[in-house]
């Protein structure tokens, strides 16, 4: 049978620490279940439990954390009281916190000696180990073990512990500054307390309170939660919001047709909209239908969001033309006239599609017969009216006898049957290339083609074709 020996340690935790502030927690023990053997009672207000054969595990007892921040454990300081050497070990939740020597107690372990009111101190650091051990919201353990090598038999004794703490604050979530007014918040305890800081209305009642971020402005800022039980504080930031820049494609026609690979807006990253906009999904560019848009002026628009949730816009807008309208009078023939004012003209040769040259007035003569149409351009969107047909003029009267251009085609000499003032050649686009004052005239320069000659005579002018062989 194993002889039995004694000795009593009281141990009192007096703090725990937390981040940014401390909370208050009772650490009951009227529950504690030891190994076996018996214990006689301390007398202090507190069970007591016993470990027998060196085995560790005396439960002090465990406790509720309402810690609303959920921040980790920091330290611990112990006071220990009693007269015996031995290895002290602290457990947190079955974590082992430190070992130690505990120093400054001495006994045989046979019967208590010394003074069991003088404590002897020990401090803990908590690492990140412990730390996590550490059951924000839920139950916690403490418990101790001492062992002494040489007796077999150890004796714990437990107690309650109250941890005196003072205010717990959290702040709102991060924001960004045109996020407006943010009212009805809370987050600090106990209830009654005032809140305080750049930007902060108190509400009055002892909950709540609003935020503005346009008035604290973009930074770093401190809350503060003042109670009865002491301060707190926590810190909130406003964000700037992100630089936008957009510039829009330029003004178009509506025929002008899909317009891809637009860009313009910066940061890189962001999203393209508006009428007739498809965004492409790269965050770079887009394309614009201006025929889906429609005639008018429309706004696109850049957002982006940067890496803090924050957003915003730039816009610009692209004016949409209408194609001008390209009907013609033609109650005068030969004289034919653009019904549209104000706007460019070009009048064509429908038989030739060719310009006709120098023929740039909202009104044309037609000196031959044939099919002639114009095209009439306004804020740079031109249209082409249909082509008229001009067959009523009398190209026989210019001469008394037969009227002929020979050898058509020709490489070189064309003789014209009637005496001429002046023989004016164009190519198919309009263009003047060749001038001549008589009836007979050479066409070699010319590159093999079809032509117009126009011939002025004192009886008229009349056109025909000619062929460069």
């Amino acid at each position: 049978m194993k002889q039995s020996y004694s000795f009593q340690i009281l141990i009192y935790v007096f703090l725990l620490s937390f981040k940014a502030f401390s909370q208050t927690y009772t650490i009951d023990t009227t529950n504690n279940s030891g190994s076996g053997g018996t214990c006689p009672n301390s007398g202090i207000d507190a069970t007591f439990d016993c470990v027998l054969d060196g085995n560790p595990a005396l439960e002090l007892g465990s406790f509720i954390d309402t810690n609303p921040s959920g921040a980790a454990l920091q330290s611990m300081s112990l006071l220990i009281y009693g007269a015996c050497s031995g290895n002290v070990e602290f457990f947190l939740n079955g974590v082992s916190i430190v070992t130690g020597t505990a120093t400054g107690l001495s006994c045989s372990c046979q019967s208590i000696s010394g003074d069991p009111n003088i404590p002897q101190s020990y401090s803990v650091t908590i690492t990140p180990a412990i730390a996590a051990a550490f059951t924000s919201g839920g139950t916690n353990t403490l418990s101790v073990s001492v062992t002494n090598s040489a007796f077999g038999t150890q004796c714990f004794y437990g107690a309650d512990v109250t941890v005196d703490a003072g205010a717990a604050f959290i702040a709102l979530a991060d924001l960004c500054i045109d996020a407006g007014v943010q009212s009805g918040l809370a987050g600090g305890t106990p209830t009654g307390g005032v809140y305080s800081g750049s930007g902060v209305t108190d509400d009055g009642n002892g909950m709540t309170y609003s935020f503005d971020p346009a008035v604290a402005g973009i930074g770093t800022h401190t809350i503060t939660y003042v109670s009865t039980e002491g301060n707190a504080s926590d810190d909130v930031a406003v964000f700037v919001l992100p630089t936008v820049t957009f510039t829009a494609l330029s003004d178009l026609c509506v025929d002008a047709g899909v317009q891809s690979g637009l860009g313009g807006g910066t940061s890189s990253g962001g999203v393209y909209s508006g009428s007739g906009v498809t965004d492409d999904g790269n965050g770079m560019t887009y394309s614009f239908d201006p025929a889906v848009a429609g005639v008018g002026t429309h706004t696109i628009t850049y957002s982006f969001t940067d890496s803090n949730g924050c957003s915003t816009s730039a816009s610009d807008d692209v004016a949409v033309f209408v194609l001008p309208d390209a009907s013609v009078d033609d109650s005068a023939v030969p004289v034919l006239t653009a019904n549209t004012t104000g706007a460019t003209y070009q009048w064509i040769n429908c038989d030739m599609n060719s310009e006709i040259s120098g023929e740039t007035g909202q009104s044309f003569t037609a000196s031959n017969n044939g099919n002639y149409a114009v095209d009439v351009t306004v804020n740079g969107c031109t249209q082409r009216s249909s082509c008229i047909l001009i067959q009523t003029l009398d190209t026989n009267n210019l001469a008394i006898d037969v009227f002929e251009i020979f050898p058509n085609p020709s490489s070189d000499l064309m003789n014209i049957t009637i005496p001429v003032i002046e023989v004016t050649v164009y190519d198919i686009k309009g263009n003047e290339v060749l001038r001549k004052k008589n009836s007979v005239f050479s066409i070699k320069e010319l590159n093999s083609g079809l032509y117009m000659a126009t011939i002025r005579t004192n009886k008229g002018i009349v056109t025909k074709k000619i062929v460069k062989n």
